[in-house]
């Protein structure tokens, strides 16, 4: 016990723990690194579930959860006990979920905007389904789709093309036949046309 530190400091937390790893590797025991983590940074829930877990390797027994629930790390859970009107904003979420010693130990920039899309994604998530809640809160109006009465189908059944085109296809039989003009009593008479005569002078 006198290898450890006393303090809150990143330099005293990671110290100790160097010296717990050891421990670990000398007993053969293997916790899970994001439990470490976790406590490190003081995630929520983190420092809970790495004591269940020692606790289980070093006397093989197990023991009833200390949350039912799943825990990501994050303040999900005590954000979800909370009214609408008192949760965190998307800006006041990044804060509280990551933290300034997470940023330190891990300065890479890619992996630190990856958490950030991560905790963002679950913001919205969360706010979407605050809006499908109480959707009177956001004064949120169905679409015209929405509001839209569905009625069943009344088209009339297809006719078919082929029976169209034997309709219109019917023959006609044709007037220009003499046998069926003498029948139909129908003739025709020839007018004669007179053409107008030429100007004898020239209009020019």
């Amino acid at each position: 016990m006198r290898s450890f530190e006393n303090g809150t400091s990143l330099a005293i937390k990671l110290s100790n723990w160097s010296q717990l790893g050891k421990f670990f590797t000398k007993r053969n025991l293997k916790p899970i690194r994001e439990l470490i983590d976790g406590t490190i940074h003081c995630k929520p829930g983190a420092a809970e579930i790495f004591v269940q877990d020692i606790y289980t390797m070093l006397t093989n027994r197990r023991i009833k959860h200390i949350q039912d629930e799943e825990i990501d790390f994050t303040d999900r859970i005590y954000q979800d006990k909370l009214p609408m009107v008192a949760r965190s904003t998307a800006s006041r979420a990044i804060k509280s979920n990551i933290k300034l010693t997470e940023v330190m130990v891990e300065p890479n920039i890619q992996k630190n905007r990856q958490k950030v899309n991560a905790i963002i994604n679950m913001h919205m998530q969360r706010r979407l389904l605050e809006r499908e809640q109480d959707p009177g809160r956001f004064s949120i109006q169905k679409t015209l789709g929405e509001r839209a009465i569905r009625r069943p189908s009344m088209m009339a059944p297809s006719i078919s093309t082929t029976n169209i085109q034997r309709e219109k296809s019917i023959p006609v039989p044709s007037i220009a036949s003499t046998e069926i003009r003498g029948k139909m009593g129908v003739h025709f008479k020839t007018i004669q046309v007179k053409q107008a005569e030429r100007c004898p002078f020239d209009v020019n």
